[in-house]
């Protein structure tokens, strides 16, 4: 019997995921990102509806990404010496894979 499309969904992202991130790595290259951050590498991939923000924090957690609190602060463009706000935000740790495919770039 075939698996729902939410489930294949689901499991071409991982493996997409872990092609391109691990869950440990060099610190020194760590990316941050929100739940909403890691689904929009996906956002042009994967139908736009089939998964929402739960199901990539399930997969993250599912594969063993850790998190942590970080300062997000914004700052006045014109003035970047005055903040215009900060926040305490838990964002998930990537370590991006040493021998990950070259990404293309695209203008849009």
């Amino acid at each position: 019997m075939r698996r729902n499309k939410m489930e294949d969904y689901k499991q071409i992202v991982k493996e997409r995921l872990l092609g391109m991130y691990s869950p440990s790595g060099n610190e020194a290259k760590v990316e941050y990102k929100s739940t909403k951050g890691g689904q929009n590498i996906f956002t042009n991939f994967v139908p736009a509806k089939s998964m929402d923000e739960y199901d990539y924090f399930e997969i993250l957690k599912e594969e063993g990404f850790g998190n942590e609190p970080v300062k997000l602060v914004e700052r006045d463009k014109e003035n970047p010496e005055k903040v215009i706000s900060e926040r305490i935000s838990y964002l998930w740790k990537l370590y991006p894979l040493e021998k990950r495919r070259k990404i293309r770039t695209f203008e849009i």
